[in-house]
């Protein structure tokens, strides 16, 4: 009976799509498209994955935070506290795009060479917190012309700082831009121990504080300029230690700032001296940050790429004259300076204040002692899975019936428990008429979470699934999840996969979130497993049409009987499912946000590497999909948005 259904459902697809989709009939014959799929010679053992499984085995460790992030530190692979399990090791396995060959772990370069990585912790050094160290006699550090504080009304300008000498002899250059002494904005300290605070625009005025602290006193100070304000406190605010201060004012703050073509830095030319001290996590912010900003900002450090941070100076470099922007523009030089260890921010002393003992510099929720850090896979952006629905027959290779965009995010405590997973679910494009669901297994999980894993957020709304008290999906032996009964609930057939000017119909994607949580408590990341997830259609409401990633095996729901029909070749006994005989899929994974093919445009006119990596057996080629150099893709077959 179900073999029948099929066919009747192939031959509706055949008879009555041909005026919308591409059918079995009619597509990738090898005669009209020689370069094709289907004249891939792709190598019987290709598992068509585009990322790499890596375990991570940490040893010689005491307590402490973990963090494993791209090289570049723009994105977080992994945190959480290291504690050694039974063979006295703390384990990670991550799932890392093939193109990625290093990462850091806690700040330290590491190849990601063969699948298992051992990091003796012995031998590593702890990350060190320098700072710079200014004489007060020639000692300068300049950055070049930051020109987001040239004509702006709006502007931040925050870093860690130790005055040698509360008491100068003469003025000191804290920071300063100028082009003259009526066009500047700068920060000195007087001779009386007041902070002035000059922001003139073909004029003088000025904020003045006086701190009560003593020579050799690390305190953070942010100065905070908003131009639309009415009076002179409006637009010019100080805070130290992440606690506004009261400023006395000369003049009138101006509306805007000089266009000023001077760099910034302190050079110690001018009315002011050299500065007589030492500076830290210098950030420069072209918005007006709050006071929740700064106050809860100042302990952290920054990745790079955070909204308005035009500037950010971490000095960690230890040695050399270079003051690397970790945003990445303005790198500055430091002369006849000097460079030593920060102790008055490490994190020995940064605040914990929810007391789980984890620093709140390292903590993602520093005032929740129930959550500790946050993980995200995939880390460096929001994986997709692309689908063919015509299986078992051949599909049309545009690889957009179904776009679907996803992501995890884990949320552990101090002692790396799972408090709560959430689950992103974008519909981005429905390229065809079947009305499919999605949902995916967790085919590795640790046998209690069938029973202890509570799941919400799903959209259902008709009586295709059958849900435990859970959640979960009923009569599986493996957590399942069952996201989206059918897309047609939230995005009409034939959308986002043609272009506007060809008639195409468009929608913004919709994102469904489902939370997982358990009743004990007592479960770790790897209990879940997720690197292995084992995603799926449900083809046209037919709850046992199965379609899954080359080489996953259906769910207990899912029915053997498409095996082995029209151009399925699955082989369950040699671990093969949902290829070809010539090892074709129907559904592709993707750690990033793919941009997939036009509708009848088929992937491999539309990624020009394409065919190179298939056939390498992965090897070659692993940016494929993500590189925009010249030679990789033709843009015109890529749907754009």
């Amino acid at each position: 009976m179900k073999t029948y259904r099929l066919l009747l459902i192939l031959l509706i697809v055949v008879v009555g799509f041909s005026c919308g989709k591409n059918t079995i009939s009619n597509i990738d014959d090898p005669d009209e498209n020689p370069t094709g799929m289907l004249s891939l010679n792709v190598p019987s053992n290709f598992e068509w994955k585009t990322s790499s499984n890596y375990n991570f085995i940490f040893s010689n460790g005491t307590f402490g935070v973990i963090e494993i992030t791209s090289v570049d530190n723009s994105f977080t692979y992994h945190r959480g506290s290291y504690i050694e399990d039974n063979s006295g090791n703390y384990n990670v396995n991550l799932n890392i795009p093939s193109y990625i060959s290093q990462v850091r772990v806690n700040g330290d370069v590491v190849d990601l060479i063969g699948p298992t990585i051992d990091i003796n912790m012995a031998l590593k050094a702890a990350p060190i917190n320098y700072k710079i160290d200014l004489d007060g006699a020639a000692t300068t550090y300049t950055m070049g012309d930051i020109n987001e504080l040239d004509a702006t009304s709006t502007f931040t300008i925050e870093a860690w700082a130790i005055v040698d000498d509360w008491s100068p002899g003469t003025n000191q250059e804290i920071f300063e831009k100028l082009t003259d002494g009526s066009n500047l904005i700068a920060m000195w300290l007087e001779p009386s121990g007041a902070l002035e605070i000059h922001i003139n625009n073909a004029g003088a005025a000025k904020g003045s504080y006086t701190p009560t602290l003593s020579d050799g006193d690390c305190f953070h100070f942010a100065v905070v300029y908003d131009g639309a304000g009415v009076s002179n406190s409006d637009r010019l605010k100080l805070y130290i230690d992440g606690v506004a201060v009261a400023l006395s004012f000369t003049g009138t703050i101006p509306a805007t700032t000089a266009t000023m073509t001077g760099g910034f830095g302190s050079d110690g030319t001018g009315a002011p001296g050299y500065f007589d001290g030492s500076l830290d996590e210098l950030r420069v912010w072209s918005d007006v940050r709050t006071p929740t900003e700064i106050a809860d900002n100042r302990l952290l450090s920054m990745v790079g790429n955070e909204a308005g941070l035009v500037a950010y100076y971490q000095f960690n470099e230890g040695s050399g004259t270079t003051l690397t922007d970790k945003v990445g523009t303005y790198n500055g030089t430091l002369t006849s300076g000097s460079w030593s260890v920060n102790t008055c921010n490490s994190s020995g002393v940064w605040l914990d204040d929810d007391f789980d003992g984890v620093p709140d510099a390292s903590d993602d929720y520093p005032e929740d002692p129930v959550r500790a850090y946050d993980n995200n896979w995939p880390a460096s952006d929001t994986g997709t899975l692309v689908f063919e629905d015509l299986y078992p027959g051949f599909g049309d290779y545009d690889f957009n019936d179904m776009v679907i965009g996803y992501r995890f995010k884990t949320v552990t405590s101090a002692t790396n428990k799972v408090v709560e997973i959430f689950n992103y679910t974008k519909v981005r494009a429905h390229g065809a008429q079947l009305d499919n669901g999605f949902g995916f297994q967790l085919p590795n999980a640790a046998a209690g979470l069938l029973t202890d894993l509570s799941v919400t957020g799903y959209n259902h709304s008709g009586s295709l699934v059958t849900l435990s008290g859970t959640g979960l999906e009923a009569g599986q032996s493996k957590p399942v999840v069952i996201v989206l009964d059918k897309v047609s609930n939230v995005m009409d057939k034939f959308v986002n996969t043609s272009s506007v000017a060809s008639g195409g119909l468009t929608a913004s994607p919709v994102t469904i979130t489902v939370t997982m949580t358990t009743t004990s408590g007592s479960y770790t990341m790897a209990d879940f497993d997720l690197d292995d997830w084992n995603p799926f259609l449900i083809i046209d409401q037919t709850r046992g049409y199965e379609l899954h990633l080359a080489n996953d095996p259906p769910t207990d729901l899912g029915s053997t009987s498409y095996f082995n029909t029209f151009e399925d070749a699955s082989n369950p006994g040699a671990g093969k499912y949902y290829v070809t005989a010539a090892n074709l899929p129907w559904a592709l994974d993707f750690p990033t946000s793919f941009e997939y093919p036009f509708e009848k445009k088929e992937i491999t006119a539309a990624y020009l590497h394409f065919r190179e990596w298939a056939e390498s057996g992965g090897v070659s080629y692993t940016d494929w999909y993500t590189s925009t150099a010249a030679g990789y893709r033709n843009a015109s077959l890529i749907y754009a948005p």
